[in-house]
């Protein structure tokens, strides 16, 4: 029932990110030692929208990004195929991906990029993706710098690609101070532990 693309959109980064923090409120126990790769955190269908019960993954790969290869989306049943099928469809019709979404959905991991405070909202939607995305990249240890740049552009290079080109040319576009002093080279290391305050 959303009208608009960004009213969609932002219904499933906030979705995802909200089924993140449950996740790990109910698994993280107080263990230190806890990191949100570890187990089946990302691929047990217990979050439920419109009364279908998915995974992370399926949120993240099957319908936010419409990757039809990946596991999450291969694995599912038919019924749920056409249905992440809709909903992606419904979300970016003939568009290309916004590869900024990488800088939006948080996996709670030390390497994600920072969460903003509050909701993406659909009237405010493409100057929230525009902060965050610069205040990612801007940042040499999660996003670009002299040591690399995100693990990101590696996992999901063809999405940056597909809309910008390149992935330098998406970075060039998006950090302050473009691709200077940055080291497209080499990928920085992923932080798997959980990002929390000690």
């Amino acid at each position: 029932t959303l009208e608009s693309r960004d009213q969609r959109l932002a219904y499933w980064i906030n979705g995802y990110n909200a089924a993140v923090v449950w996740g790990v409120l109910a698994d993280y126990g107080g263990d230190p030692g806890f990191r949100v790769i570890d187990g089946a955190f990302f691929d047990t269908p217990r979050y439920t929208f419109a009364g279908v019960p998915l995974s992370l993954n399926q949120l993240e790969h099957g319908i936010i990004r419409g990757d039809r290869g990946h596991e999450a989306f291969q694995n599912a049943d038919a019924d749920l195929q056409a249905r992440m099928t809709l909903w992606y469809g419904e979300l970016w019709g003939d568009e290309v991906v916004d590869p900024r979404i990488h800088a939006v959905l948080n996996c709670a991991a030390r390497s994600c990029p920072n969460q903003r405070a509050g909701v993406y909202r659909a009237e405010q939607l493409d100057a929230q993706l525009a902060v965050a995305t610069r205040t990612w990249l801007d940042n040499p240890r999660k996003g670009a710098g002299p040591d690399g740049i995100s693990t990101l552009f590696d996992w999901f290079g063809p999405d940056f690609v597909t809309a910008w080109g390149s992935v330098q040319d998406f970075i060039a576009a998006h950090r302050t101070a473009g691709l200077t002093g940055v080291n497209t080279a080499n990928f920085l290391e992923y932080d798997w532990s959980l990002n929390i305050v000690p």
